[in-house]
């Protein structure tokens, strides 16, 4: 009767350990995609937009605007003298400007956040210069990544 007991005690134990592995799977895998939804945003295109034009507006030196990424711990590329090696260069935006840029800044702000689960969201920044390293134009974009 007693072997029955402790039979008994370690099958409701071992129940109650299952119970609670099951719910700590599902609060690790739920909490994660169902939390994030209707997140604000930490930071949207059009801020980026008005805090450029504010501190590295058009005209401004590369260092100034190396200076603000840097500032703005903003992850950013070296100076390239290559700008039409990047898909954007041919945006129409720049089309009256192509023929005088010289060099190209990428910089890139990830996880800026939003409301889908499986995307990630970044402010993506190009900064166009002329043949003297003043800006002459910049693009700041959204994209988004889905894993």
């Amino acid at each position: 009767m007693r072997k029955q007991g402790i039979l008994m005690l370690t099958k409701r134990q071992t129940t109650r350990e299952n119970s609670c592995i099951t719910l700590w799977v599902l609060c690790t895998l739920l909490v994660p995609i169902f939390g994030s939804c209707g997140t604000k945003p930490r930071m949207t295109v059009d801020e980026v937009k008005q805090l450029v034009g504010k501190e590295a507006p058009v005209g401004s030196t590369k260092s100034r605007v190396l200076s603000f990424l840097d500032k703005h711990q903003i992850q950013h590329s070296d100076y390239s003298e290559h700008p039409e090696r990047e898909s954007d260069f041919r945006d129409p935006k720049l089309d009256s400007k192509r023929q005088l840029i010289k060099g190209l800044i990428k910089a890139i702000i990830r996880n800026v956040g939003g409301d889908e689960r499986f995307t990630e969201w970044s402010i993506e920044i190009f900064f166009y210069f002329d043949d003297n390293g003043r800006l002459l134009d910049y693009n700041v974009k959204g994209t988004g990544t889905s894993f």
